[in-house]
């Protein structure tokens, strides 16, 4: 965390993809400080359409998303304080705000490349910057000194190298506070949208920071189904057959320290196994494509990925409607896809499924592919999708160099009743 001293007496933090205030370390910088507010601002770029036909956010993602920030600033009026929502481009708006109210200014510091760059531009236009947080990762970036030649090109290879400095980690977290510097004006109210839930959701909860601490405690201490995690993981119907913490730390209603602190408390009082190990591994599967993220920057978006040599198929549009529609000839994706269109969520093994068959069975561009998911999913995170296609696809981080899966297999095997077939083929 890099600090600036400021004497201004107003300080706003401008929230990105951490929509919550437990686990923020700018709550304690705060003294001394007579107004505060958050911003969030709404990138217009993501509602264009692109050139696949299709918009980089749904209107579901983004009646998610508003919900979100409805929820955020009733927790923030609560404690006398306010968020702003704006649209257009940070750069401009940020420095703007901060030279109309002479505010400090605090955010998490970006993993994406283009996000970086309208950081940096914020951070040439203005000296009053006050915090830089990253309470969004389990390891500290700085502690890590990855470059492209030495970053591990595997997950077991990061892993190792995780594990053993997690082992002086204390999972520390800041609390969330009791009260805040007041407003120095009102703003616009964010208006709640009311959005149908479907019947089959996997998720039929709101997704925001009290519903988030709500899921850890059923999933930990009410039902007690972390202990049964590895087990259950690859399930398809269902609340409780995985976490479902990814759909809460997305947009960051909760933090992975937060999950990691309640994990090592869950296990002192209940004990450790397998299950609970499993939870952490996959925490360290979403933390490897972070890193790889900041380190490899525009790399993970390329069509030819982190190690090059792709031989681009084509796009043939029909196909890829079949696709996103689950209209192809393999009911297993068929219903995984249709899955996707009316919740908003997919299971992990749903995702590695229709990714495999999409690339090497339709044979159709991987970046295509990862680009609907981020379109669709409520839980798209950028880093974990598209280094997860590019793993499937055999650009990246695989050293099978890619995955290729047989889904009528995997349909006997995960799914032998055709109880999740039969359940989506209906919609």
């Amino acid at each position: 965390m890099s600090i600036k001293k400021t004497n201004s007496t107003t300080h706003i933090h401008w929230f990105i993809h951490d929509l919550r205030l437990t686990d923020q370390s700018f709550t304690t910088h705060l003294a001394g400080k007579n107004y505060f507010f958050g911003v969030y601002i709404l990138d217009p770029r993501l509602f264009k359409h692109t050139s696949f036909g299709f918009r980089r956010m749904s209107l579901m993602r983004l009646q998610n998303l508003r919900n979100q920030l409805h929820a955020l600033q009733v927790d923030l009026r609560k404690l006398g304080s306010d968020l702003l929502v704006c649209v257009g481009t940070p750069s401009k708006i940020i420095p703007e705000l901060c030279k109309n109210y002479d505010a400090s200014l605090s955010f998490q510091r970006a993993t994406f490349h283009w996000e970086k760059t309208e950081q940096d531009k914020i951070l040439n236009a203005i000296e009053n910057v006050a915090f830089e947080g990253n309470e969004n990762y389990l390891l500290p970036l700085e502690s890590f000194t990855w470059r492209t030649n030495n970053f591990p090109k595997s997950f077991t290879g990061f892993r190792k190298k995780a594990e053993k400095m997690a082992k002086n980690i204390d999972w520390m977290y800041y609390p969330k506070p009791q009260e805040l510097p007041n407003t120095p004006k009102s703003f616009s109210e964010i208006k709640k949208v009311k959005t149908p839930i479907h019947l089959m959701s996997a998720i039929p909860f709101p997704v925001n920071e009290q519903s988030a601490l709500d899921r850890l405690n059923h999933y930990f201490y009410e039902s007690k189904a972390v202990s049964k995690y590895k087990e259950t993981r690859n399930g398809l119907l269902g609340t409780n057959y995985s976490s479902k913490f990814s759909v809460f730390i997305a947009n960051g209603s909760i933090s992975p320290r937060t999950i990691m602190r309640h994990l090592k408390k869950y296990e002192a009082t209940h004990g450790g196994n397998e299950s609970t190990y499993w939870l952490w591994f996959e925490l360290l599967w979403r933390e490897y494509f972070q890193h790889a993220a900041a380190c490899y920057g525009a790399k993970l978006f390329l069509k030819n990925g982190i190690n090059g040599g792709l031989v681009d198929e084509g796009l043939k549009v029909n196909t890829l409607k079949k696709w996103q529609n689950g209209e192809t000839p393999d009911q297993f994706v068929n219903a995984n896809m249709k899955e996707l269109v009316n919740t908003g969520f997919m299971s992990n093994r749903g995702r590695q499924n229709v990714a495999s068959f999409f690339i090497h069975d339709l044979k159709q561009p991987w970046w295509i592919g990862a680009a609907w998911f981020e379109n669709q999913l409520l839980d798209f995170d950028a880093a974990s999708n598209y280094g997860n296609w590019q793993y499937i696809a055999g650009v990246g981080f695989n050293p099978k160099g890619g995955s290729h899966f047989n889904t009528v297999s995997q349909a006997n095997f995960y799914d032998p009743n055709f109880e999740y077939i039969n359940t989506w083929s209906n919609y």
